[in-house]
């Protein structure tokens, strides 16, 4: 009767082993979407509403040397017709004459050259002097960003220039209306720059 019970009981703990078998080996395969990475979008430029008032950028001292192009004064306007001025005072403290040029731009000019700028001035002073320097000129920003109006100078070789109260302004108007030179005998001709919209 033991041996009888002893291998029933075996049996039956086999039949519920390969059971448990066959029900761990017939499970579903769960399908994992794969994770994707977000795709990077580059940024869509705004169109900027046009400017209006005046912008103004105030410097109360910066070195000019004869290294390179300086920077003494910078303003971001945004889309829209300006009408600019900047000005600033030029002095030399050393003994020995020096000789200074400076333009008014929108990051394609080279002082040396005077050309690609908005305006262009240059002045020698004698030594332990000053002089006041002005420059004037009109700008269109079609957007759609804001754009860096630059006041860069460089000074003759050698020589080291200080430039003093500087002050850069553009003023938003309408329109900006152009005369270009004309020939003696030829009529006058103008043009006129919209103001932009802003979408």
């Amino acid at each position: 009767m033991k041996r009888s019970l002893g291998r029933h009981l075996t049996i039956l703990t086999g039949l519920v082993a390969v059971a448990l078998a066959g029900s761990t080996l017939a499970q579903p395969k769960l399908d994992v979407p794969a994770v994707r990475p977000p795709v990077k979008r580059a940024p869509t430029l705004k169109q900027q509403p046009p400017g209006k008032g005046a912008y103004v950028s105030s410097t109360e001292v910066r070195a000019i040397t004869a290294d390179g192009q300086t920077d003494i004064a910078s303003l971001s306007v945004p889309p829209g017709n300006y009408l600019l001025l900047a000005k600033a005072v030029v002095v030399n403290d050393a003994a020995s004459p020096a000789a200074v040029a400076c333009g008014l731009h929108d990051g394609k000019y080279a002082p040396a050259a005077g050309r690609d700028g908005i305006d262009y001035a240059s002045v020698t002073l004698a030594g332990r002097s000053r002089s006041a320097l002005t420059l004037t000129g009109t700008h269109s920003n079609p957007g759609p960003v804001h754009r860096a109006l630059r006041v860069s100078c460089q000074s003759s070789s050698g020589s080291r220039l200080t430039a003093r109260w500087i002050k850069l302004t553009a003023l938003a108007v309408d329109a900006v209306e152009s005369t270009p030179a004309r020939k003696p005998g030829t009529k006058r001709r103008s043009r006129s720059v919209p103001k932009p919209r802003g979408r």
